[in-house]
């Protein structure tokens, strides 16, 4: 059933999103619930006279409230500091109610405070807790549907709340208080699951270390802390001054209370679908088109442009947008995508900082607006409409300063722990020819495909001096058959002519991609050892170029950084490489890019893979094969059987050796000799032997023997054959050369050992 009503989430991850999915209605029941007692009692028992200072109260109570909260995240888990939350409110809930029983004239101001702390809390820890069993790049997917379960959840509340109104208010109050039972007991229930899907215990030595001072300094220190702040802060007080100008608009068109009732009940239950289609299709796909970043610009670009337009017509129509705007957008498109900007900060601070930024900041963004509110009524109430626009183009201003520093926030999280050495320069050389003359730029591209890298490096200087004449002949060798070529080529082009040769490298990224997910696809088809091998090698092959036009596209640092940790890091920092990568580069190459290197069932990334056919059967696969510009991939088609594809393969097979392309193992097939050795022979030290078949000592075949001598350079005692034994040997200088010319091989023999 989840798969079929949310298709994108993975099976690996779906008892934890219905689980929080759960969670999520039932909150959002109990604070429906809440609004609704809440604000009833408030205007009938003190009449709307009283409501602005409430919320004013409200607002200062809240941030009271969000500051202690942020100092008490990470002293218990995430779970446990619910439940202490749930339960607070249901003691708080239960003496208000007494107090309501009793007319008591505060208690109703009160239960509005309840209610507006509630929602702050509840709503911003929901997603703490959540990324703690989510990761950076998984609850890309998640937040937004986690939305459609908050949207359901309200509408649960509201007819709730319908249904049972007439029963009087303590039959509300006692609904509002079983739903948060409700959610208590789901938590405690659900203790054992949480604890087995994250075993992590809370950072009591950091906890003790916070303050709300501490988060102030570290939001002014962080750019992307800074921003989204002040985005906040404009948000709320550009949304609550077009609340009350949505608001005149309605009143004056239907000035009857009925007729106002009658519009709005219709209006709301409309908009309600709309956010709920807008949650579960629009925003998931303006996310991984756009990324979380450029996607956080969309509302308060439509922030000003409404605020624009209410200034010049003040039509029904346009009030009735500018109220979808303030609502329908902000909860299905604008606050999901906030929640995932915290995902940037490091892992130990989002919920504090959540506290912060919309706890406390918000609130005082609230009062602010309600003074301000006021202020501009007494002296002219056309003000309202450029100062909202002022604190529209505020709050468009920090996200902007978001986009900005959201991807340098993720890397420097991601490169923490992981060092990352700089590649030194090659110093470029000087016999390569300087003749102006088209020829010679044609020798210097000849050099792209020299097998020394500073040759290649000197070739990719000179040429980048050469502009257009200099992007034309290294164009020629992005086909070239040697993967060290393609790369110097790649890196010509850019050198030589920056925006062009970046519009042309884009391109070639999206091939690469598409190819490497067709090779990968076509693999599944091929029996044939070679075949499928080939067409394997090739697909990671695409995947090493693709990451090298990134790092000509974005900087070494960064994408080495992404690379690193795609091989060490844990599985959570692998998440945030993966969150990283997508924001690089061409978006849609990315994309395809991310979804290659996930870890998820290829099955389950195939249904995200769009517009990619391939032959279906071995037959056509080969037929495709054999047009191929991939030497080992034509070679593969045409059914070789030779000793040298046996020996190819076989080298393939060693652990040593797994992770080498085909081109690497062909060379080192070339420098090795096949020897044998029956029981008893010794087995002279000075080489490295690869087992093809018997046993040296306790070694067999897939093993290798002699590599840590070979390495330390010692001469140990010679070994024996134990059973006749057929081995791949190699020199201790053919070794040496490879380890020199290919790094890769280097950081193999690290791996095996």
């Amino acid at each position: 059933m989840t798969a079929w009503l949310f298709p994108s989430v993975r099976a690996g991850e779906r008892q934890r999103f219905v689980y929080f999915f759960v969670l999520i209605g039932l909150l959002l029941i109990g604070l429906a619930i809440g609004s609704t007692v809440a604000e009833a009692l408030l205007l009938a028992q003190l009449g709307v006279e009283a409501l602005p200072v409430t919320l004013l109260v409200a607002s200062a109570v809240t941030a009271v409230v969000s500051a202690l909260y942020s100092s008490a995240v990470g002293r218990w888990r995430h779970e446990q500091l619910l439940v202490i939350m749930l339960a607070i409110s249901m003691g708080l809930l239960l003496v208000l109610g007494v107090l309501v029983r009793r007319h008591v004239g505060w208690a109703y101001p009160a239960l509005f405070c309840l209610y507006w702390a509630s929602f702050s809390l509840f709503y911003s820890h929901f997603y703490t807790l959540v990324s703690e069993f989510f990761d950076t790049f998984s609850i890309k997917r998640m937040v937004p549907l986690f939305g459609v379960g908050a949207t359901l959840g309200e509408l649960c509340g509201g007819l709730l709340s319908a249904a049972i109104s007439n029963q009087g208010t303590l039959a509300l109050l006692g609904l509002w208080l079983a739903s948060l039972a409700a959610a208590a007991g789901w938590v405690l229930a659900g203790g054992g699951r949480l604890r087995l899907w994250n075993p992590r215990q809370p950072d009591q030595e950091a906890a003790s270390g916070w303050s709300l001072k501490a988060g102030l300094g570290y939001l002014s220190g962080s750019l992307l802390g800074r921003s989204l702040a002040v985005a906040v802060m404009g948000m709320i007080v550009a949304m609550g001054m077009l609340q009350y100008l949505t608001s005149a608009i309605f009143v004056a068109h239907f000035p009857s209370t009925e007729r106002l009732a009658a519009f709005l009940g219709v209006f709301l239950a409309v908009t309600n679908l709309l956010e709920l289609i807008i949650g579960a299709c629009l925003t998931p796909w303006l996310l991984r088109r756009f990324g979380v970043a450029q996607t956080n610009l969309i509302h308060p670009l439509l922030s000003l442009a409404v605020f624009a337009a209410i200034g010049f017509n003040g039509s029904l129509v346009l009030a009735m947008l500018a109220w979808m705007h303030r609502r329908t957008l902000q909860d299905a498109l604008a606050s999901p995508t906030r929640t995932l900007i915290f995902n940037a900060f490091p892992r130990r601070l989002r919920g504090r900082l959540r506290g912060v930024i919309q706890g406390v900041l918000g609130s005082l963004a609230h009062a602010a607006d309600g003074l301000m509110l006021m202020l501009l009524q007494s002296l002219d109430p056309r003000l309202i409409i450029p100062a909202g626009a002022v604190f529209a183009a505020a709050y468009l201003g920090g996200a902007l300063g978001v986009r900005k520093a959201y991807l340098a926030t993720l890397v420097e999280g991601l490169g923490q722990g992981l060092e990352v050495a700089e590649k030194p320069p090659l110093e470029p050389l000087t016999e390569l020819p300087q003749d102006p003359d088209p020829l010679s730029c044609l020798q210097l591209a000849e050099a792209l495909d020299h097998p020394s890298p500073p040759q290649r490096a000197a070739a990719v200087a000179a040429l980048a001096g050469r502009k257009d004449e200099g992007l034309a002949a290294a164009e020629g060798y992005l086909a070239a058959d040697k993967e060290s070529t393609v790369s110097a080529a790649l890196a010509a082009v850019v050198a030589a002519e920056p925006v062009a040769g970046r519009a042309l490298v884009v391109n070639e990224l999206q091939r690469l991609v598409r190819e490497a997910w067709s090779d990968l696809l076509m693999s599944r088809h091929v029996q044939t050892e070679f075949l499928r091998c080939a067409l394997e090698d090739r697909a990671r092959r695409n995947r090493r170029l693709a990451f090298r036009i990134l790092e000509l596209l974005e900087g070494e640092a960064v994408v080495g950084r992404v690379s690193m940790a795609l091989r060490v890091a844990s599985s959570s920092g692998r998440a945030d490489a993966l969150e990283v990568l997508s924001n690089l580069g061409d978006r849609r190459a990315c994309d395809l890019l991310v979804l290659l290197l996930e870890d998820s069932p290829l099955e389950e990334r195939l249904k995200e893979l769009q517009g990619l056919k391939v032959p279906g059967d071995e037959q056509a696969i080969r037929r495709h094969c054999r047009q191929s510009s991939h030497r080992f991939l034509r070679w593969a088609a045409g059914h070789p059987q030779s000793a040298e594809v046996e020996r190819l393969l076989a080298l393939r097979r060693l652990e040593l050796f797994e992770e080498l392309g085909l081109e690497v193992l062909e060379e080192i097939e070339h420098l090795t000799f096949e020897e044998g050795f029956s029981p008893g022979r010794p087995v002279p030290s000075g080489k490295l032997y690869l087992i093809l078949s018997g046993q040296i000592e306790d070694s067999g075949p897939g093993d290798v023997v002699g590599l840590v001598d070979l390495l330390d350079g010692q001469t140990a005692g010679s070994l024996r054959a134990v059973k006749p034994s057929r081995v791949l040997s190699l020199k201790k200088s053919d070794f040496d050369d490879l380890v020199k010319n290919h790094p890769e091989v280097a950081l193999a023999t690290f791996r095996w050992l």
